[in-house]
């Protein structure tokens, strides 16, 4: 399971506002 933060506009990825977005990405588990 990989955590990815980053902070600013989900799409641009970049330091835009004070903002956080916390994307989860899950990778296929069986």
């Amino acid at each position: 399971m990989n955590f990815t933060i980053y902070f600013g506009n989900h799409e641009d990825k970049e330091v835009h506002t004070m903002d956080c977005y916390v994307d989860v990405e899950e990778e296929t588990v069986s």
